[in-house]
């Protein structure tokens, strides 16, 4: 389910979400995470319930990105 405006806004990860206008999905301008309507996050062409941290290659994003489905597997 979709986050209302301010629970974005005031994530604990430090994503700054901007609405893209095309495709109607919140991505952060820091580090490209994509958050879907239906609560996925996209990250890295892998995808997790789970919100992946904020940043630019660190060792939090490594680890979400080991632990999140590839893309390629059929979504739940």
């Amino acid at each position: 389910m979709a986050r209302k405006t301010t629970e974005r806004a005031l994530n604990p990860h430090g994503h700054v979400y901007l609405l893209d206008g095309l495709t109607k999905l919140h991505i952060c301008k820091i580090c490209g995470t994509c958050e879907r309507r239906n609560g996925q996050y996209w990250w890295a062409g892998k995808w997790s319930k789970t919100e992946p941290p904020c940043g630019l290659n660190t060792e939090e994003q490594r680890d979400w990105h080991n632990n999140a489905n590839p893309d390629n597997e059929d979504e739940p």
